[in-house]
């Protein structure tokens, strides 16, 4: 369906909480070479290159028009994920910051081939240290994405972005977290 109507036409897909899957996915960086600041400042101005990996590349946010935007409520992430018919929009439902965290909550759209709503958290912690929390509730609805594969490849995809994380702060990760309800 988003390839044949305009983003702000398209429905946002908000998982049944009492048959959704809830992941929570975290790092635990110490000794950062880079500030909690400065990755902060990357999520909120390029959350794709934060968020793109192997398994779905994220886009530069777009408004309804498909037009470039900044990232910020009503707009939209274009995602191209791995498999035939995957790709999909996110509609960005909140984006928060304040002196020692930046926080986004996204919400799968029509053609997307689940539903889901998906929580990230930038936060600076005690010591200099970094938290980055990816957590999610997915439900699938479309009968090529069996569940279990979907989930498989959604677990190596946050886990890949908790990676990238590691990899931008140049830190050491003290604590990982996977955890799937």
């Amino acid at each position: 369906m988003s390839k044949f109507k305009q983003l702000n036409k398209l429905n946002e897909k908000v998982p049944d909480m009492s048959k959704a899957q809830i992941q929570v996915y975290q790092t635990l960086i110490s000794d950062p070479k880079v500030s909690v600041d400065e990755l902060k400042n990357l999520f909120l101005t390029s959350p794709q290159d934060v968020l793109s990996n192997s398994k779905a590349t994220f886009h530069a946010p777009v408004d309804g028009n498909g037009d470039p935007a900044k990232f910020e409520k009503g707009n939209f992430i274009k995602i191209d994920i791995v498999g035939p018919l995957n790709d999909g929009y996110v509609k960005i439902h909140d984006v928060k910051s304040d002196e020692n965290s930046a926080k986004a909550t996204f919400v799968t759209m029509e053609g997307h081939i689940e539903k889901g709503v998906i929580n990230f958290k930038v936060q600076g912690e005690k010591d200099g240290k970094i938290s980055f929390t990816i957590s999610s509730a997915s439900q699938v609805d479309m009968g090529m994405a069996p569940e279990k594969i979907s989930r498989t490849k959604q677990a190596e995809s946050w886990n890949e972005v908790l990676n990238n994380i590691i990899k931008l702060t140049q830190g050491t990760e003290e604590r990982r977290i996977n955890h799937v309800k």
